[in-house]
């Protein structure tokens, strides 16, 4: 249950950086969400991975550069704390 619920407030801060970087000034509404619950609900391990990846390929360039595995390794240390 505490997984699910992990994964389930990724996703939302997911949805919210995605919506700021798009210029929504990191409003999403309920219908956003749920589909992209939806969505992720339904693929694969690979897929939910390359989704992972792609959240933090901030410049989508296809790799992750020093600033982009700094601000990862810098949210995942601050949650282990």
């Amino acid at each position: 249950m505490v997984r699910k619920l992990r994964v389930i407030a990724l996703i939302l801060r997911t949805a919210l950086g995605m919506a700021w970087r798009n210029g929504t000034q990191g409003l999403v509404d309920f219908a956003a969400v749920v589909r992209m619950l939806d969505i992720l609900a339904k693929q694969g391990e690979q897929r939910r991975l390359q989704f992972l990846f792609e959240l933090h390929d901030l410049d989508r360039d296809g790799y992750l550069n020093n600033n982009e595995m700094t601000d990862l390794m810098e949210k995942y240390a601050s949650r282990s704390l």
